[in-house]
């Protein structure tokens, strides 16, 4: 899923798809999956955003979905206190977690990750429950996906 950015040929662009496995996504929702799904958002520059998202969905529980979103910035331009706030006057109360990325919180069904100055994953596991259960999923999900964006 790497592509080659226009900029900088020998630097793999990591999308959000080349951060986690089928079989991953399929550990964590407990059951089959379909192949991930790849959104690319943005494809980046040397002055914007990349952002991608990647959707892998359970076979026979379609509601079962495990979403990344994965975004990296030449420029500090989405920093952890502005999406707290965002989810803060939404009415959605954010839960700090420690031990993932620079700085990370729990808030909307979302585990959000911050880490190497400008960069973003976002874990989004739906069909279980929203509480410690989705949580601890996301954040084995989290550890494995940024050893592969570092």
């Amino acid at each position: 899923m790497s592509t080659e950015s226009p900029e900088s040929p020998e630097t793999p662009t990591v999308t959000a798809c080349d951060l986690v496995t089928e079989d991953e996504g399929a550990a964590v929702l407990g059951e089959a999956v379909n192949d991930p799904v790849e959104q690319v958002i943005s494809p980046g520059s040397a002055d914007t955003a990349a952002m991608s998202m990647c959707t892998v969905q359970a076979t026979a529980t379609p509601g079962k979905t495990l979403s990344i979103s994965f975004r990296r910035s030449p420029v500090s331009d989405y920093r952890p206190d502005a999406v707290r706030q965002t989810l803060t006057d939404s009415g959605v109360t954010a839960e700090d977690v420690t031990g993932v990325g620079d700085a990370a919180f729990w808030g909307a069904s979302e585990l959000h990750v911050f880490f190497g100055g400008n960069s973003y994953l976002g874990v989004n596991v739906r069909g279980l429950d929203d509480g410690p259960e989705a949580l601890a999923r996301a954040q084995v999900v989290a550890e494995r996906a940024l050893d592969r964006a570092r």
